[in-house]
C-alpha cells in the first residue's frame, strides 16, 4: 500500500530509563499507533506511559497485573488490537531497549516499497 498504517507494540516492566525515548523515537520514524502492555511496573514507568498517552504518543495502555509473564499471549493480544481496532497493515513488536533505525528515512518509505510480509 502507498501509505501503510504501522503499529508498534511494547511489553514493558520497569523501563523508566528508556521508555520515553523509545516511544518518541519510534513515533518520529513513522509509527502511527503505539500499544503498550505494562506488567506491574514499580519504577515510574506507568506514570511515564500515562504522560505519553495524554500527549497523544500512545494510543492504548493495557495494565497486566499477572505475575506469570505470559509474553506470547500478551503480545498476541496487542497485535490483535493493532489489527482489528486500529486497522494496522504492519505491526512491529519492540522491546523497550530496542531502537529500530531505518537507513533510508522513515519506516513508511520502506514499507510502501516492499512486497514482503515480514521484514527484519
Amino acid at each position: 500500500s502507498q501509505n501503510p498504517k504501522l503499529a508498534m507494540t511494547l511489553l514493558v516492566k520497569n523501563e523508566v530509563d528508556v521508555i520515553e525515548k523509545n516511544i518518541i523515537f519510534h513515533k518520529s520514524m513513522g509509527v502511527d499507533v503505539i500499544i503498550v502492555t505494562d506488567n506491574n511496573s514499580t519504577d515510574g514507568t506507568r506514570e511515564v506511559l500515562e504522560k505519553l498517552y495524554v500527549k497523544g504518543y500512545i494510543d492504548e495502555i493495557i495494565d497486566e497485573p499477572l505475575n506469570d509473564y505470559q509474553q506470547i499471549e500478551w503480545v498476541d493480544r496487542m497485535i490483535k488490537i493493532a489489527s482489528e481496532k486500529y486497522n494496522a497493515d504492519w505491526v512491529m513488536n519492540v522491546d523497550a531497549d530496542e531502537f529500530w533505525y531505518s537507513r533510508c528515512g522513515d519506516y513508511k518509505q520502506i514499507l510502501s516499497k516492499t512486497t514482503k510480509n515480514i521484514l527484519k
